[in-house]
């Protein structure tokens, strides 16, 4: 198709190798470069998420001829990642308040906004896994509907968004656990009564009460012992009458953070649409 030029019911349409390169029948778009917020080695961050302990118990029972018949206990301790939400609406502790980031001429009514970040805090795994992000990381990205989904995987996600409020230029972050997004079935958050056999139990943490009508997903792995006929690894020392030789696996979550962080550049460029 010709590239043509003209004037149509007042409107100017120009159109080149195809494309319509101008046409004043719609809203204008007009950027305002000398008034763009740039903020250099910026770090968005999330907090640690709540968590208890989910605690594995395993027994095999092995028979050897002639019927002698012998136990073998193991157990394992993953991280329990319970069921929650965060944001700005959310009560507290599960407020994750606005960031103001600058501000902008009044009347701004668009926001071109590009960001270059990479992970700089790399939370714990979700099973042996890397809590997983498709953001390509050291590279200029625009953010046309303002906002990026960051992290996603095994019910983990994490989001931030910019938001104009009047003149304002604010930084918004969510992050959730959803137990039907998890690699491995949700367990429910209960510690039922002693078992010697398979079970499996959950332990309190911090904001993450036992509630047998809620579930928590499978985060990293704590520790893992046995099989073995030496070590009787069912439930944890003080939540069972078990002998004092009982060897449970740690139920520790030293070390162990879910806390995120991406840090590097932001340029925000406000507009004026149909001005």
């Amino acid at each position: 198709m010709a590239d043509y030029f003209e004037y149509s019911a007042g409107h100017i349409i120009a159109e080149m190798g195809g494309r319509k390169a101008l046409d004043t029948s719609v809203p204008m778009l007009n950027l305002v470069p000398s008034a763009a917020i740039t903020l250099t080695d910026y770090a968005i961050s999330w907090p640690d998420l709540f968590s208890g302990t989910i605690f594995e118990q395993v027994r095999q029972t092995i028979e050897s001829p002639p019927s002698v018949f012998n136990d073998y206990f193991g157990c394992s301790t993953w991280i329990g990642l319970v069921e929650q939400e965060w944001g700005p609406s959310e009560p507290s502790p599960r407020t994750l308040a606005d960031i103001s980031l600058g501000t902008v001429p009044a009347g701004t009514d668009y926001l071109e906004i590009w960001v270059n970040l990479s992970r700089t805090v790399n939370p714990a795994k979700i099973l042996d896994l890397a809590l997983a992000s498709n953001f390509p990381e050291g590279e200029w990205v625009k953010l046309d509907g303002y906002s990026c989904v960051v992290e996603e995987f095994g019910g983990v996600a994490r989001q931030f968004e910019f938001v104009l409020d009047g003149t304002s230029v604010k930084l918004r972050r969510y992050q959730s656990v959803n137990k039907d997004g998890g690699l491995l079935p949700g367990t429910t958050r209960v510690n039922p009564s002693e078992d010697i056999g398979n079970a499996t139990f959950f332990y309190a943490g911090t904001n993450a009460p036992e509630d047998g009508s809620k579930y928590a997903i499978y985060g990293q792995m704590i520790q893992q012992l046995g099989p073995d006929r030496n070590i009787p690894t069912h439930r944890p020392s003080g939540k069972e009458a078990g002998s004092a030789s009982n060897v449970p696996c740690s139920m520790s979550h030293a070390g162990i953070s879910y806390a995120s962080t991406w840090t590097g550049d932001i340029i925000i460029k406000p507009g004026f649409i149909d001005a």
